[in-house]
């Protein structure tokens, strides 16, 4: 894997796990990747330019969000056990964390 490939997996992980880690994501991607808190920064900081991620708070009380701007795709097999509402819930419902609820129902009913 080459520098940007590994540079956009980055990235993406960052988006995936946002929600979960708001305060502490720099550190908890530099431990999965193995790479310095501050190069995880560097990619934060791509990402609030780029308005996938917004932040509030200074320092150490620094948390991250998802910004306006989301997008994600994947793609599925369709075999006899797939069910989209586990597609919804397992590897999309995370991206609309923090949307008015009519946006969320709109979209959770475009999958199920």
């Amino acid at each position: 894997m080459n520098n940007k490939e590994r540079g956009v997996k980055i990235r993406h992980q960052i988006l995936r796990d946002v929600v979960y880690h708001p305060r502490d994501i720099a550190k908890y991607i530099a431990k999965i990747f193995s790479i310095s808190p501050q190069a995880v920064n560097h990619h934060i900081k791509y990402l609030e330019r780029d308005m996938w991620l917004t932040s509030s708070g200074i320092g150490k009380g620094k948390r991250y969000f998802l910004g306006d701007l989301r997008k994600y795709d994947s793609i599925f097999l369709l075999t006899k056990d797939f069910a989209e509402d586990r597609v919804w819930r397992d590897h999309y419902a995370f991206i609309f964390e923090n949307l008015p609820e009519n946006i969320v129902d709109i979209c959770h009913y475009g999958f199920t």
